[in-house]
């Protein structure tokens, strides 16, 4: 879904107005995977703003900037090792054959131990790639 222009009048800005905005076009954009902006290259403080609110460059071409933020993505809080297993174990559940999960993060980031939970709540037997031999 991509958002076309709009502007905040200066005398309102600093308010939480376009925050407003952008939660609400991510409120309507059921149905869809992302939400996109462009932003202009002349204009470094409007592309920061955009970056808070969570979006990524995915495209240039002077003077545009296409900016996207994914909007099927989950924060969870994991303090310690058994509630990263029990992420894991929750998602075990909304598995399908054939998905694929890619895992990317520093070592010791938690990517065997979320594996475990999947693997302790499902019938398939699932590795560690460093643990191969």
């Amino acid at each position: 879904m991509y958002l076309r222009r709009f502007g905040v009048l200066p005398s309102a800005q600093g308010h939480g107005i376009a925050k407003m905005l952008i939660d609400a076009a991510v409120d309507a954009a059921n149905g869809y995977d992302d939400l996109t902006v462009v932003t202009r290259e002349e204009l470094p403080r409007t592309r920061r703003f955009w970056e808070r609110q969570g979006f990524r460059e995915v495209r240039r071409a002077s003077p545009n900037v296409e900016l996207r933020r994914p909007l099927r993505t989950f924060l969870f809080d994991a303090p310690d090792a058994d509630s990263m297993r029990d992420i894991g174990r929750a998602l075990a559940g909304q598995l399908s054959a054939g998905d694929l999960i890619v895992l990317s993060g520093e070592l010791g980031a938690g990517k065997t131990t979320f594996t475990q939970g999947i693997g302790a709540a499902s019938r398939s037997v699932a590795t560690s790639p460093r643990r191969r031999s």
